[in-house]
Parts: structure tokens; sequence; C-alpha cells
């Protein structure tokens, strides 16, 4: 998974918050789990990114106003940030 590459390269503090799906209630593309992770952040979609592999989560993003971002691989995610 992403999150396990991230450990790996130690880039895990990059992202706060990390969201976990099990732990809200809701999956992807679920917007009240985008209105969480802005609610845990305290901040608004305008001051957000999104990071995913999955064009259907992207796109979730998206229409809370969160800017969406598709990576395909840890290598394309170090090249977006």
């Amino acid at each position: 998974s992403l999150i396990t590459e991230l450990c790996r390269e130690n880039m895990l503090g990059m992202f706060d918050p990390i969201v976990i799906s099990y732990q809200v209630g809701f999956r992807k593309p679920h917007p009240a789990i985008y209105q969480e992770a802005l609610r845990k952040a305290e901040t608004t979609p305008e001051n957000s990114i999104f990071v995913s592999h999955e064009q259907e989560e992207v796109q979730g993003a998206e229409q809370v106003g969160i800017r969406g971002i598709l990576v395909k691989s840890l290598e394309e995610l170090i090249g977006v940030l």
C-alpha cells in the first residue's frame, strides 16, 4: 500500500492527518471521509490536497472541494511534492 511505502521511505510524517476508512466508518469516495480529514486537520478544502492512486478517490475529494492528485507510484508522488 502507499502508506507502507511512505513508512519505508520515512515520508509518512509529511502527511497530516492520515484518515483511515475503518476508523471513520466510511470508505472513499464517500464525502464524509474527506470531511473528517478536513475536520481533523482544522482546515478548509481550499488549503488541502488529497493524493491517491485511485481515480475514483481523487474525484471524491474533488467533489468536496479538495484538490485531488492522482499518482501511480511512490516515485510519481515524490515528483509531485
